[in-house]
């Protein structure tokens, strides 16, 4: 399996494909890939007719968002953002009886996983490289399940992941994942009050975009724990004269507070300093 940086490259532009119908003796092949002149099975295609519009979309793994919510704390919830956080799944890119799909681990590294559209050791599964993948709609709510193995209990145990988007509007890899993480921590409408004391309104949009804070227009919010430093909860701030500045963030009820950060005698994590800004959320 292939990995790369998840988050620091794009997602290569997938292609779309098309089948023709072709009649066959057998009455089990009827139809043939035009991408890949491979002749599909009834059965083939009725996996693919089935689990293309049920697994199509951006997910991520139930318990690490479930955990973000709760706290408002990336941090808090690193140790839940393990193995295969978030998938992205294009069905537009079958080929064949088979999907390429790219996963982020950890939220640090991506790598290629294959989705077979034959059944897995369950009639009602398919192949997701050497698992099987499951699902279950509940109240129109479509939850995948993939079997993970735990090394020191030595079991393996379902992992849940829940959609947040059905399509992406950009082939940025982490955008989906971002986009849930902004809209459980800190995504909405803040009163901002400046140094003059004047009060103004601040919207973090769900995407990232950052409207009416002076100097700045997006955000990231810190999602990799993997690094020096990266023991704080970290939002950093995009703008066209500063650049990029970089506060630590806590949340209190309604209070957004931001936090410049120095460095540990350590040399190897940080602590919050000053605080730079207090934004209040406007009630709904």
């Amino acid at each position: 399996m292939k990995r790369i940086l998840l988050f620091l490259l794009p997602l290569t532009a997938l292609l779309s494909c098309h089948s023709d119908h072709k009649k066959a003796n057998n009455d089990t092949l009827n139809k043939t890939n035009a991408a890949t002149n491979q002749v599909l099975s009834k059965e083939t295609l009725a996996l693919i007719g089935k689990f293309k519009p049920i697994i199509q979309g951006v997910w991520v793994k139930a318990d690490y968002l479930e955990k973000i919510k709760e706290t408002k704390s990336p941090l808090a919830a690193s140790s839940f953002a393990s193995w295969i956080t978030t998938l992205f799944i294009n069905c537009d890119s079958i080929k064949g009886d088979e999907l390429k799909v790219l996963a982020g681990y950890g939220n640090h590294d991506s790598g290629d996983v294959t989705i077979k559209f034959e059944h897995g050791k369950k009639p009602e599964t398919i192949l997701f490289d050497d698992h099987d993948l499951s699902y279950t709609i509940s109240n129109s709510d479509t939850v995948l399940f993939l079997p993970q193995f735990d090394e020191r209990k030595k079991i393996y145990f379902s992992t849940k992941y829940v959609r947040v988007l059905s399509k992406q509007p950009t082939d940025n890899f982490g955008y989906g994942i971002y986009l849930a993480v902004n809209k459980a921590v800190i995504a909405g409408n803040y009163l901002f009050t400046d140094t003059l004391g004047n009060k103004k309104k601040v919207r973090f949009n769900d995407d990232g975009k950052l409207i009416g804070f002076p100097d700045f227009y997006s955000y990231q919010i810190n999602i990799d724990f993997n690094d020096l430093y990266d023991n704080l909860d970290v939002i950093t701030l995009q703008g066209k004269i500063k650049h990029f500045m970089s506060y630590s963030f806590k949340i209190n009820a309604d209070t957004l507070n931001l936090y410049t950060t120095k460095e540990n005698a350590d040399s190897i994590s940080l602590s919050i300093d000053k605080l730079k800004y207090k934004l209040v959320r406007e009630k709904p």
